[in-house]
């Protein structure tokens, strides 16, 4: 299987699949235009930075999800045009903000309490972040804090008659999540770069996508794909193709660069190519073959090795009664730590530059893994404990507060409010959920 990645576009950038345009990165998917960037995933546009998930236009940061314009700010959730804040959610165009929610357009604010430019400073300057049990501490408070907050019924900006949830700069798109600058989709998922027209059941990493069906990790600029996977830059009229490059009028073919009018990874002429493929596609609709998705059986990989753990969550049985394969093998070690936890200092202060020829234990999985010099250099400088879980277990932390591709009908939970709408936020969220014009009022 071959990386997805713009090759004469990485420099230095080893691990990292689905991306273009990357400089020094590592460990990082889904991406596109990204410097020094670690441990992340679906971003855009993001320089010096780790632990980021589904973010764009990212600078100096640490732990930001669904956020956008954000410099020097850390464990922020649903933010955007932010500044040196820390610990806060769906604030936006603040500055100096602590464990803060719903703000807009504030500076030195400590838990949603003004402060003045002097008492801000004397409280952040008494803190050690840099210890994992008080950055720990704060993390806990703050997590509270979003968790009990008024939010909006659905994430969306600048969009029209859409439905779903992450929804951007969008206009009639329908049953989609984490989308960005696209038009007339439905059930499409994780299309962040615009821009995507008349696109159906298409999802991730993607850009200048345009009346495609049924496919997955298209790339740039594809015109009428269908039950593709894999298949970019530039491609156009391909059916059940994978790998493909620069391709055009090919059907049920795999890796080839820059042709025409082939099956089955044979030439034809055009006239030739087109009779057969007719019979293909007749033959296919007779056995119920044709217009679905590769099968699960086809799978080059199992189900508890892919991505789809993460979106939909199945048991080993269920799986497999479903035709996924399943390995009992995942690779990674245990046991091999050479250092525990016990032995490192709390304090990245204290933290020698020899930790990163130890191998450590994540709390979480209990699999062992290693720091690299590029991300302790970046804890050091924004004093930021070692992370005690591996990128893996830190990963779903992430994903965990981004809300599932999942919808319930709801209502306003606004006193005298009878608005219904369709949701992401489940019936038992701790979360106070508002209808669009009880939302705009209470926050803004």
């Amino acid at each position: 299987m071959s990386l997805t990645v713009q090759q004469d576009t990485m420099e230095n950038s080893s691990f990292c699949n689905g991306a273009n345009t990357l400089k020094n990165c590592y460990l990082t998917f889904n991406i596109a235009e990204a410097v020094e960037t670690y441990y992340s995933e679906a971003l855009n546009n993001v320089f010096n930075s780790m632990d980021i998930f589904y973010s764009y236009y990212i600078e100096l940061s640490y732990e930001i999800v669904n956020s956008k314009d954000v410099y020097h700010s850390f464990y922020c959730l649903d933010c955007s045009n932010i500044n040196d804040c820390y610990f806060c959610f769906n604030c936006n165009g603040c500055t100096n903000c602590f464990g803060c929610t719903n703000l807009n357009n504030q500076k030195y604010y400590w838990f949603d309490e003004q402060l003045t430019p002097e008492e801000y400073q004397k409280k952040f300057r008494a803190l050690n972040l840099g210890d994992v049990e008080e950055r720990n501490k704060w993390l806990s408070k703050a997590k509270k804090a979003w968790s009990e907050a008024i939010v909006k019924y659905i994430h969306t900006a600048n969009s029209e008659d859409c439905s779903g949830d992450y929804i951007y700069n969008c206009k009639n798109v329908k049953n989609s999540y984490s989308m960005n600058g696209c038009e007339n989709c439905s059930y499409c998922a994780y299309l962040n770069l615009p821009t995507i027209k008349d696109t159906y059941d298409v999802c991730y990493w993607g850009s200048d996508i345009e009346n495609c069906y049924e496919c997955c990790v298209i790339g740039a600029s594809a015109y009428n794909l269908k039950f593709c996977q894999e298949c970019w830059p530039g491609c156009s009229d391909l059916e059940y193709c994978a790998e493909c490059r620069s391709c055009s009028n090919c059907f049920a073919c795999v890796g080839l660069k820059k042709k025409k009018f082939c099956i089955f990874n044979k030439q034809y002429s055009e006239d030739e190519y087109k009779k057969l493929v007719i019979k293909l596609k007749n033959k296919m609709r007779n056995t119920g073959e044709y217009g679905q998705f590769f099968p699960g059986k086809l799978s080059r990989m199992a189900y508890n090795e892919s991505v789809a753990t993460e979106l939909y969550p199945l048991k080993k049985e269920e799986a497999l009664k479903l035709g996924f394969r399943w390995t009992d093998n995942l690779p990674y070690t245990s046991g091999k730590e050479t250092k525990k936890w016990e032995e490192i200092p709390a304090d990245i202060e204290k933290i020698d530059d020899n930790i990163i020829k130890e191998t450590l234990v994540c709390t979480g999985c209990q699999r062992n893994y290693k720091i690299i010099a590029q991300e302790l250099a970046f804890y050091k400088k924004e004093s930021i404990p070692l992370p005690r879980k591996c990128s893996n277990c830190r990963h779903v932390d992430r994903l965990a507060l981004k809300q599932p591709n999942k919808i319930y009908h709801g209502k306003c939970m606004k006193t005298g409010c009878n608005n219904e709408f369709e949701t992401s936020f489940p019936p038992d969220t701790s979360h106070q959920v508002y209808c669009a014009e009880c939302y705009q009022k209470e926050v803004y």
